[in-house]
Parts: C-alpha cells; sequence; structure tokens
C-alpha cells in the first residue's frame, strides 16, 4: 500500500502504474464501504428525507465552492463592517466599564482571552461556564455567552 508523508510535496506524476492502480481500486473499496455505512445510519436516524430534500442538492455547489473558492464582495463586507463596528465599540465599552481590571489591549474576540477574563482570571469576573466544550474546557461560543447574558439579566431584574 502506498502512504506518502507529505501529499503536498509528494509527485503524483511519478507514481509507478501498479501504485496508482491500487491506490484508486482501494479508494474505490474504502469508498463504496463508507457509502453503505452512512446510509445505513441515515436510516437508523431518520434522516434519509433530510439527506435527499436537502444535503444531497447541496453537495455539488459546495465541491464547487471549496475548490474553486468563494466571491467576496469586498465593498459590502466594509459596508457592514462599518455598520457593526459602533455596536462592537459599545459593547466593549460596556464591558471594559462592568470590571476596572480589564485589560483595555486585551483581545476579547480571542476565545482564549475571553474564556480567561469570563471564567479564570481571578480579577476577571468569575462566572461559571454554562456550557463546555468537547474536549471539556469552558465554552464561549454564540450559545453558550446567549446564555450567560441571560443569566446575568435575569439576576439583574431579580435585584430589582
Amino acid at each position: 500500500m502506498l502512504t506518502v508523508e507529505d501529499p503536498k510535496k509528494f509527485n503524483w506524476s511519478a507514481i509507478d502504474l501498479q501504485d496508482c492502480i491500487e491506490g484508486n481500486a482501494m479508494d474505490a473499496f474504502y469508498t463504496f464501504l463508507l457509502k453503505d455505512k452512512i446510509e445505513q445510519e441515515l436510516k437508523e436516524k431518520g434522516m434519509v428525507k433530510l439527506y435527499e430534500d436537502l444535503i444531497s442538492k447541496i453537495i455539488t455547489p459546495l465541491a464547487e465552492i471549496e475548490f474553486n473558492g468563494i466571491d467576496i464582495d469586498k465593498k459590502a463586507l466594509d459596508k457592514l463592517e462599518n455598520q457593526l463596528l459602533p455596536d462592537r465599540e459599545a459593547t466593549l465599552k460596556d464591558i471594559y466599564n462592568c470590571n476596572s481590571n480589564i485589560d483595555k489591549n486585551m483581545n476579547l474576540a480571542s476565545n482564549k482571552q475571553l474564556v480567561e477574563l469570563l471564567y479564570l482570571r481571578e480579577d476577571g469576573f468569575n462566572l461559571y461556564p454554562p456550557n463546555k466544550t468537547k474536549k471539556q474546557a469552558p465554552s464561549v461560543d454564540v450559545k453558550t455567552l446567549d446564555k450567560l447574558l441571560d443569566q446575568i439579566n435575569e439576576e439583574l431584574s431579580n435585584r430589582k
């Protein structure tokens, strides 16, 4: 069986014909096995209709996007950034005002720094993480942040 350390640096045009044939045959064989396994799981989970009605129809367009990339309208993206920037700045200002120990140079767009600020640092917010990642680290995904915001708003309304 052919194994390649770094497929990007491997000279595929110089591959031995027999190795190429065997490799392609193995690809086809294992793809066929995976197809059966995936179909079985879709049936077991009652997702065949979802696959047929939605997923199968978007596979080709998504593959084309993955292969060709996607066109981005830079002007529209800049316009959107300008629309969102005031809200972002106001939110950051509110966060900094909530805790005077927050370093103004802290990157709150960094998940790692946000985890530290919300949950881990003694001079942070000392919140309990309502959700964890798959690796059991405290989460700062949108769902978790929304949940934290709901908890904070509830606490504030109870104090009134």
